[in-house]
């Protein structure tokens, strides 16, 4: 890319107040009022719950349960003790049949198993004491809650882009409306005056057709662009998401910004470049999500690490209610867990977090390759846009001439109404052409403000704002 196509970017960045504080109070409402903008802090708003979430987890647990049993039958087990020891004796000699049938049978002995009724209530706290998966969690969350930010940021940075568009746009075709007018008076005129000739005898019948013609499609071309205007403050006025019939302050540039924008000097694009590397939100978001991507990792690689969890148990157990040394337990463990083998489900995890990571690097790349060739492309369409603004006025000053020319002499009856047609025709277009012309100039230096990451401190206000109580 050479030189001198980087020539206007200096001064387009430092007329970054173009239409004084029209144009920076309907930025400002767009990002208080856009719903992607609130949509996206509503984002933040749940990543930063999900951190919160995630930290408490390094607090202790504090759980109480309670267990009442009431069961009937199956709990008692009946040994006949006593009738066994008698056997016994018989079989070693002891007693005799005549003694051992003489004697009563004894009760047997009865022993249950659980009581009807039982009751448990226990306090329980546990504390983790080595988890390493709580700390790769809270870091995930963490980068999660950055990379939430820059999408904001993101976001923010093309709603600004957006409405300086869609302003010039309302510009433009406010501008447009007052070109096909000014048409439709001339081939008013152009009308008014074939009639006198006609009526004079120096001019045909065809001529006034003609000019009915050519004021019917001036009518329609003016028709057309209130049509446009009313579409283009429509979309404004969602991107500002306000009522679409909400009427618009605009106010046209005047000369002076013109002409400090085509007032160019010469400026290095890798400098720029460089810059946006560092500032384009996209890339910062990516960023994030490779950090997000490598706590993800720790996560699954937190799972050959045992862990280690303290418990503390406290409460009473009985067939009541009551709080006597019988019934108090207390006890205090430690719970250590390691999963030693579950198949290969944890490597595939891992390699699965690492593609993750791959494929972020991969997009990062490609972000940066984009960004640059953006910048050099907005660059060489500024400049080309510069030509296009100068070549239209140099048009638009050639048909004015020759369309008074014209007129002068169709006044006379020396030119038909085919040369006067063509003559507003082309008159027309070049005041047209001009009026594109002067908008794609600025919307190409909106598209570079975007570009350069040029509206930082107008953002970083959004994060000012949700961070003040």
């Amino acid at each position: 890319m050479k030189p001198h196509l980087f020539r206007l970017l200096p001064v387009l960045i430092c007329c970054s107040t173009l239409f004084g504080n029209q144009l920076d109070q309907y930025i400002r409402i767009g990002l208080e009022n856009n719903l992607s903008i609130r949509q996206e802090q509503t984002r933040i708003n749940s990543a930063e719950t999900s951190l919160k979430e995630a930290t408490s987890k390094f607090l202790p647990t504090l759980s109480l349960s309670s267990r009442y049993t009431h069961a009937h039958g199956g709990r008692q087990v009946s040994i006949p003790a006593g009738q066994i020891m008698l056997e016994g004796l018989q079989s070693l000699g002891m007693l005799t049949p005549q003694q051992l049938a003489g004697m009563p049978t004894p009760d047997p002995m009865t022993i249950t198993i659980m009581p009807e009724q039982e009751q448990e209530t226990k306090l329980q706290l546990t504390q983790p004491i080595f988890v390493p998966a709580l700390f790769a969690n809270q870091r995930l969350n963490k980068h999660l809650v950055h990379a939430a930010s820059f999408a904001l940021e993101r976001a923010a940075s093309e709603l600004i882009r957006d409405i300086r568009l869609a302003y010039y746009t309302c510009l433009q075709a406010q501008e447009g409306k007052t070109v096909y007018a000014a048409a439709r008076d001339r081939a008013q005129q152009q009308l008014t005056t074939a009639e006198k000739l006609f009526n004079a005898g120096m001019q045909t019948g065809t001529a006034v057709t003609g000019a009915k013609a050519n004021l019917a499609t001036r009518e329609t071309a003016y028709l057309k662009s209130c049509a446009d205007f009313t579409n283009a403050c429509k979309a404004l006025n969602v991107l500002l998401n306000q009522p679409i019939g909400t009427e618009l302050s605009l106010k046209s540039p005047d000369s002076s910004i013109i002409t400090k924008a085509l007032s160019t000097e010469e400026c290095d694009a890798a400098k720029y470049n460089n810059e946006a590397q560092l500032q384009r939100p996209e890339l910062k978001q990516l960023s994030a999500a490779k950090d997000a991507s490598e706590a993800l990792k720790s996560v699954e690689k937190s799972d050959f690490v045992p862990t280690l969890i303290g418990a503390l148990e406290g409460g009473i157990i009985g067939e009541h209610f009551d709080v006597t040394d019988e019934t108090r337990f207390y006890t205090a463990s430690l719970l250590l867990q390691w999963n030693l083998f579950s198949g290969l489900g944890k490597m595939h995890k891992i390699r699965k977090a690492q593609q993750a990571i791959e494929l972020v690097e991969q997009q990062i790349s490609e972000a940066k390759n984009n960004i640059r060739l953006q910048i050099e492309k907005t660059l060489s369409d500024i400049i080309i846009a510069k030509r296009n603004y100068l070549d239209s006025e140099l048009q638009f000053t050639a048909a004015e001439e020759n369309y008074a020319a014209v007129f002068k002499r169709f006044e006379q009856g020396s030119a038909t109404s085919i040369e006067m047609t063509e003559a507003g025709e082309l008159l027309t277009q070049a005041e047209a052409n001009s009026t594109i012309s002067r908008y794609a100039l600025l919307k190409q230096r909106a598209q570079l403000l975007y570009a350069t990451a040029a509206d930082n401190n107008l953002i970083a206000s959004l994060t000012e704002k949700r961070s003040t109580p």
